[in-house]
């Protein structure tokens, strides 16, 4: 049986025992189906997971009984992701650049102690986040056999994710506080202030991954459960998608938006009335962080599209915004004047350092020489 765009298609027998299920069944061969060690029915052909109130093992039979009408409730509440195999490969290409992108990015960056300061900090803690993120992706659909495994790289996926998007935010409140107060405090102020950027990610992305959980190991409010692993190792439920993915992404869309404003606001206030901000390098990070803030919150938005409408065309846009994300960080972190500049210097002193190395060793080698074969005298 294979559930495919909306109706059941199935190779069972048509013959119908007598079972206890108080609904309209259709039955499957053993070749088609296998139990969980959770009880659970798994269908081998699409990987669809079904609850034990949904099928029945016939007795003195190699064939179950599983409910028909669920069809109804499936088409109004599951997702489909289809991808091709080019599409599969696009992904991991695209992943695995992000990847490299965020982790020389990290590098760099802790590289030159003048960028790891605040917002420096903010952005190796967004690149470490979306490392965890891909890393997820790319090992997930491995574990689709596991439901165990695949369950808790779905809740992976889903807390890594929502700890970038949080890193994005705190970005743009640190950008709304360094223009809002116009300094960037001291060391101590500094140092306080992104303990508390970190405790505000780790609670704020934690709050609806931990309810989504208790959601989906519970059958309160069954309606909302993610139900995590059931098929692909992520949401397979659109209204849990919509309320513990989709409304924070959203809520952090929107307050980044207003503090950006605020901020940008703020600029032309001070230039209006000549009053003199922090300088040019602060005014660039903000234009980076919108345009960063716009590539993911396009990326997501499209996200939400994939599996509501299955196009091809908003797929392929989604899985370029969505797996370049780091190259992206990469290009407007690193491949900025000041970082260049920064790296730059850098390898000039090392190039400098060694020839001058080489040039007090080829001295001191000639003045052994010249040691070595001085005449000497002596009594015979």
């Amino acid at each position: 049986m294979v559930f495919k765009n909306g109706q059941c298609v199935f190779s069972g027998s048509s013959s119908d025992p007598v079972t206890s299920l108080d609904c309209p069944h259709i039955l499957l061969n053993k070749s088609e189906f296998e139990i969980s060690d959770e009880g659970r029915l798994v269908i081998l052909s699409s990987k669809y997971v079904y609850d034990p109130e949904l099928y029945e093992l016939l007795k003195d039979s190699n064939q179950v009984a599983v409910c028909s009408n669920f069809t109804q409730n499936y088409t109004s509440s599951e997702l489909e992701y289809n991808f091709d195999d080019v599409q599969a490969i696009l992904s991991v290409i695209g992943i695995t650049l992000s990847i490299i992108g965020c982790v020389l990015t990290i590098c760099v960056y802790l590289s030159f102690k003048s960028l790891r300061n605040i917002p420096g900090k903010i952005v190796i803690s967004l690149c470490i986040s979306l490392i965890l993120a891909y890393l997820t992706m790319l090992i997930g659909p491995a574990m689709r056999e596991n439901f165990a495994g695949c369950k808790s790289f779905a809740i992976m996926m889903h807390y890594f994710f929502l700890v970038a998007f949080f890193w994005m935010n705190v970005m743009a409140i640190d950008v709304w506080y360094t223009f809002a107060y116009h300094q960037a405090g001291g060391s101590s102020e500094r140092s306080t202030r992104f303990r508390f950027y970190v405790l505000y990610v780790f609670i704020m992305a934690s709050i609806p991954v931990i309810l989504s959980t208790i959601l989906n190991e519970t059958e309160i409010a069954d309606d909302f459960s993610p139900h995590y692993g059931e098929g692909i190792c992520w949401f397979t439920r659109r209204n849990a998608l919509l309320v513990f993915f989709g409304l924070p992404s959203l809520l952090v869309l929107i307050a980044n938006v207003i503090l950006f404003l605020i901020a940008a606001n703020t600029i032309y206030s001070a230039q209006k009335n000549s009053v003199r901000l922090l300088g040019k390098e602060d005014k660039s990070m903000l234009s980076i962080y919108v345009r960063l803030t716009i590539v993911m919150g396009v990326a997501y938005l499209f996200g939400f599209l994939v599996p509501l409408y299955n196009h091809p065309a908003i797929l392929y846009i989604f899985i370029i915004l969505n797996t370049l994300q780091g190259l992206f960080i990469f290009v407007s972190f690193v491949c900025t004047r000041k970082v260049l500049g920064l790296i730059r210097e850098r390898a000039n002193n090392w190039s400098q350092s060694r020839s001058d190395g080489s040039y007090s060793g080829s001295r001191s080698t000639t003045k052994s020489s010249a040691v070595s074969f001085r005449p000497t005298t002596g009594k015979f």
